[in-house]
């Protein structure tokens, strides 16, 4: 019994070194993101992120981060996630009426939306390589919102 008591505590500390050697191979970024132009401080902004431009195109984000407008100044804002190395596109809507969906008014957007890195100025919906940032180390991703 003596010996089941001490192979277990032993068993438990070899398994949580293990995972943890494990989480070493996947380093983890802090990605700044200093949001500007944010046109109310009323509802919340969300994040999607796209691991590919495929992944884009069909509208399947491989994360959606919703953020609050808390601490909202001169229509300023930033906000830290983390991330792990890659290579990911970074899109944002200003869901203004917290509904989880861009809103529109005879097929123009009612809410603002932004992209890390690039400002679209399109009517057409802005190609993945234009606003896809690689992480490798903490970094910082500018994001203007437009307002139609």
């Amino acid at each position: 019994m003596k010996k089941v008591k001490m192979i277990l505590p032993v068993l438990c500390l070899l398994l949580g070194a293990y995972s943890f050697m494990g989480m070493a191979d996947t380093p983890v970024y802090n990605v700044k993101l200093k949001m500007s132009n944010i046109r109310s401080s009323e509802g919340r902004l969300q994040l999607r992120i796209f691991k590919d431009e495929a992944a884009y195109e069909e509208r399947k984000p491989l994360k959606t981060i919703i953020i609050s407008k808390e601490g909202l100044k001169n229509q300023y804002l930033e906000h830290v996630i983390t991330m792990e190395k890659g290579t990911y596109g970074f899109s944002m809507l200003d869901d203004e009426n917290a509904n989880g969906k861009m809103d529109y008014s005879f097929m123009t957007p009612k809410e603002g939306f932004a992209f890390a890195n690039y400002y679209h100025k399109g009517w057409s919906q802005p190609k993945f390589e234009n606003f896809k940032a690689t992480i490798d180390g903490d970094t910082y991703l500018s994001m203007q919102f437009r307002y139609l």
